[in-house]
Formats: C-alpha cells, structure tokens, sequence
C-alpha cells in the first residue's frame, strides 16, 4: 500500500509541475489576459467547469497531502 502511496504522490507531483509550466507559460506567451480567457471560454453549467475544478486543485491537494503523511512518518 505504501509503494502505491508514493508513486502516486510521485505523479501528481509531475502533474503539477506540469500544470504550474503550462498556467506559466499560458501567460508568457499568450499575454496578460489569455489565462483569464481560457477560464471565460468554458461553458457555464453542466459538469465542466466543477470537472474542470476537480482535475487542477485533485493533484495539488493529493501532493500536499502526501508530502504531509511523509514529513509526519518521518
């Protein structure tokens, strides 16, 4: 079970990485408002914007959580 925490932690860590360099370079090259048009493009109502939600804050929180479960086991 253990192993399976930490590759997990591991991947959302890659996942956020990833996240954090694409917001990043959203606004480097897309200029100052692309990321808030990004946001403003997607539909209002149905699933996709709580999925949406879901799928950036899911690997930010379970990699916090992790490193958090690690430094307590320490």
């Amino acid at each position: 079970m253990i192993a399976y925490s930490s590759i997990t932690v591991r991947i959302t860590g890659g996942i956020a990485y990833a996240y954090i360099v694409g917001v990043t370079a959203l606004a480097l090259f897309g200029g100052a408002g692309a990321l808030e048009q990004a946001v403003q493009s997607l539909p209002e109502g149905g699933v996709t914007l709580p999925a949406a939600k879901f799928a950036v804050s899911w690997p930010f929180v379970y990699h916090w959580v992790g490193c958090a479960r690690h430094m307590v086991s320490w």
